[in-house]
């Protein structure tokens, strides 16, 4: 035989659970505004002594027209 499910919670129940709930995600978005972020790994540092000119050496695309227009 099912078991009959549990009874809805009350409304001092209810709102416990919804104040909990705004304090954890009080405190989540509190660390978030506090994190440095110095755990994530970007990849290698970039080159300091490239400059403008030497990327431009390497000839990049330009998109200045289209082939097909829109």
């Amino acid at each position: 035989m099912i078991p009959p499910p549990p009874l809805p919670p009350n409304l001092v129940e209810l709102m416990q659970a919804i104040v909990e709930n705004q304090r954890l995600l009080s405190e989540t978005i509190r660390q978030m505004a506090n994190w440095d972020g110095q755990d994530i790994q970007h990849g290698p540092a970039p080159n300091q002594y490239s400059s403008f000119k030497d990327f431009m050496d390497t000839k990049p695309p330009s998109f200045r027209e289209a082939e097909e227009p829109l």
